[in-house]
């Protein structure tokens, strides 16, 4: 669930633009606020006002209204819409590699290893120092079996350099101690 708030508190950092009338709205979409993250009653909220924003917004600011509706359609458990608008959002900026992430996060969450696989290895092409994809692509592995391919990825994830692009909101250094976290679990293993 933190790295869930941190790609929606990540989706903040972007142009959103602020030509939209009402902020409290916009807000919703875009909430960092864990409470309302993990509270049911407010997802139809965010999903609500991200679909107000994605009428009144165009280019980047669109696609990342698109991605943040995503997220809470995955909260929703409506993988389908979600990934439809992870498709938007990325057929709109395809150099987003939070986009990617999200989808192989959607795709992931409903049980489909290899859409969730295929869509980490897009975002480690899209930014090869994206940590958090290298940890999703060890855990597609490791829930696969493959447990000296997470390694490797848990590893890779380590060895990337956090930049001022991709690491706006923390999320590099969730990723670093979360591969961290996930070799010394599977050291324990052996």
């Amino acid at each position: 669930m933190f790295r869930v708030a941190l790609l929606v508190v990540a989706l903040l950092g972007l142009n959103i633009g602020t030509s939209f009338s009402a902020a409290a709205t916009e807000t919703d979409c875009y909430t960092g606020d864990n409470a309302k993250l993990t509270n049911p009653e407010h997802w139809n909220v965010g999903y609500r006002a991200c679909t107000q924003l994605i009428e009144s917004k165009t280019g980047k600011a669109r696609a990342t209204a698109y991605s943040a509706r995503s997220a809470w359609l995955r909260r929703l458990k409506q993988y389908d819409e979600a990934l439809a608008d992870t498709r938007r959002a990325i057929a709109i900026d395809p150099a987003n590699v939070e986009f990617y992430d999200a989808q192989a996060d959607i795709h992931l969450d409903n049980g489909n290893l290899d859409g969730a696989s295929d869509s980490y290895e897009r975002a480690i092409r899209t930014d090869r120092n994206y940590a958090p994809a290298y940890v999703g692509r060890g855990d597609v592995a490791r829930r696969k079996g493959d447990l000296e391919r997470a390694r490797a990825s848990y590893n890779a994830a380590l060895a990337t350099t956090p930049t001022r692009v991709n690491d706006t909101t923390g999320l590099q250094q969730w990723a670093h101690r979360a591969a961290a976290d996930r070799l010394k679990a599977l050291d324990e293993k052996k």
